[in-house]
């Protein structure tokens, strides 16, 4: 994930693969693939729904999913400012998913395709 890709001095379009929403575009105010889905090796699968993470003011967007800061708002999926909803700590770094496949979604089920 990017917010911002330039191609010789041009700023390109970055779409989020989850919510297929333009990253670079100030109407994107969220991510709306709002779960986050676990699939463990066992076939147990855990959903949690997606928050707000490291709120700053509100107004302010995200210097790297370039979402909106408001509550109610969600980060991009691989942003670096996420919150892990099992350890709160920053999703991207946390040791919690690594024994398990990670899905978004915007319904609180694993999305089509995923085995």
């Amino acid at each position: 994930m990017l917010s911002e890709q330039i191609y010789k001095g041009e700023k390109i379009m970055v779409n989020c693969d989850d919510c297929a929403q333009e990253m670079n575009n100030s109407k994107t105010t969220t991510c709306t693939a709002k779960y986050l889905i676990a699939k463990y090796p066992d076939g147990t699968i855990k959903t949690w729904e997606r928050k707000s993470g490291f709120l700053r003011p509100t107004g302010d967007r995200c210097g790297d999913c370039n979402i909106e800061h408001k509550p109610g708002t969600v980060h991009h999926f691989g942003c670096s400012l996420e919150f892990c909803p099992s350890c709160s700590g920053q999703l991207i770094s946390c040791k919690c998913w690594e024994k398990c496949d990670l899905y978004v979604n915007d319904k609180p089920q694993l999305p089509e395709g995923a085995d």
